[in-house]
């Protein structure tokens, strides 16, 4: 009885140590999974103080128990934006998320960043949204000197990513603030001043304080502007469409205009080459890519020199469809024209202005026309056809003058043989003559 016992009690301590081991080893997995997804949350913390507006006691609750150490006496926000880069072939209009290699590029930016960041014991660097952000602490550390030792570290920073990686960055670089719980205010207007890269440019720190010297003056898109474009697209050599985006964007470099101002004036340009391309019937998606939203890209460039070169280089592949399409059209007016007149020119009456009637289009516009494609002006191209018709007729009959002349649409034989002579060195009696030999009539 007392064995029976015994084995009971070995058996209850027995389970009891195995439910402590159990115990003990899935305390041990939580603590291992808390501990490897620490950064993760420590990430997901700095980036909710960006975006989100906490109490100064969720923050100091949530750093205490993420162990960041965030207190100080002032705090900046800064953003490292990554553009796309410029190849052979000019500027690449994909994002640079979907280039490959993006999450390495990414990581490069920030163990860079990092490293100059730490060293100068300016706070904290994480990713957030496929840009790196920086949140610097004023910790009193470097006392009065903490600011200006931010600014050389971003400099440095800057320098470093553009020559080592040979990325395309800009850093935008909000005010300062007093509370944690307002860093949030401070991110809003890096947003702001990275906008402004396409008024000052990439690779730059664009501080927002910075960005006030941009709201004074008055920036307007003339209709002259608007006319002088849509006018070389049309009809206007490389030289004149080249001439007309210098001065579009002239105005830009030499002032500083505000930023929503410039986006405005860049929307006018785009409205312009839009109805251009309507009016032209050009198919967008066909010239650009049924992926390309202009207005969309425009916010994604760097800057006003590379916004200037993709304008330019949009013009220009409108320009070539606009000048293709007009080869055609030019083509088949000038058939149009040449068949319509060698079915009429034996009426007197026969004139531009009936040929243009027939072809819906203006006498000027047909003018320019038909003299580029002929050589010759309509009137003398008709004289010409009828020409022709005389020789045959020489060559073939035994007609009149005046009957020839009333078969071609030349109503008075004397000015008939005048104008043979002019086009054929010699008179009508003469050409015939120097036929040897003339078919009989039938």
């Amino acid at each position: 009885m007392n064995n029976m016992l015994l084995v009971d009690e070995e058996s209850d301590i027995a389970k009891e140590m195995k439910m402590n081991v159990e115990h003990y080893e899935y305390v041990r997995i939580l603590l291992e999974h808390y501990r490897t997804s620490m950064p993760v949350l420590q990430e997901s913390f700095l980036a909710s103080l960006l975006t989100r507006k906490l109490t100064s006691q969720q923050i100091e609750e949530k750093s205490m128990n993420y162990d960041i150490q965030l207190r100080g006496s002032q705090y900046v926000v800064a953003i490292i934006a990554l553009y796309p880069t410029e190849d052979a072939k000019g500027y690449s209009s994909s994002l640079l998320r979907h280039s490959r290699g993006v999450d390495y590029l990414i990581q490069a930016v920030l163990n860079r960043t990092r490293e100059v960041w730490e060293i100068n014991s300016l706070g904290k660097v994480f990713i957030y949204q496929e840009s790196i952000a920086l949140l610097a602490i004023d910790n009193g550390q470097h006392k009065e000197h903490w600011f200006s030792i931010m600014q050389a570290a971003l400099a440095a920073i800057l320098e470093r990513i553009v020559q080592e990686l040979k990325l395309n960055i800009t850093i935008g670089v909000g005010s300062r603030v007093t509370d944690i719980a307002d860093v949030h205010h401070s991110y809003r207007e890096t947003l702001i001043a990275l906008d402004y890269r396409l008024v000052m440019g990439s690779k730059k720190v664009i501080y927002f304080h910075n960005i006030e010297d941009y709201e004074s003056e008055q920036l307007r898109f003339d209709d002259l502007k608007g006319q002088a474009l849509r006018n070389s697209l049309k009809m206007g050599t490389t030289e004149e469409l080249s001439e007309a985006v210098d001065t579009i964007f002239d105005e830009l470099f030499e002032s500083k205009f505000a930023l929503q101002d410039i986006q405005i004036y860049l929307f006018e340009v785009l409205t312009v080459i839009l109805r251009t391309a309507k009016e032209a019937d050009i198919d967008l998606d066909g010239l650009l890519g049924t992926s390309i939203q202009l207005h969309a890209e425009m916010y994604r460039l760097p800057g006003l020199r590379e916004a200037k070169r993709w304008i330019y280089d949009i013009c220009i592949e409108m320009k070539m469809k606009i000048s293709s399409q007009r080869k055609h059209v030019y083509k088949d007016i000038v058939e149009e024209a040449i068949q319509y007149t060698k079915d009429h020119f034996m009426n007197p009456a026969l004139s531009i202005q009936e040929v243009c009637s027939f072809l819906h289009i203006s006498t000027g516009y047909f003018s320019r026309v038909f003299k580029k494609e002929v050589k010759l002006t309509y009137g003398q191209y008709v004289m010409h056809i009828r020409i022709e018709a005389v020789k045959q007729m020489l060559r073939l009959t035994e007609l009149k003058a005046s009957e020839i002349a009333d078969r071609v649409g030349i109503t008075d034989p004397k000015y008939l043989g005048y104008c043979f002579k002019k086009h054929v060195g010699i008179s009508l009696t003469e050409y015939r003559s120097r036929i040897t030999e003339i078919p009989s009539e039938t």
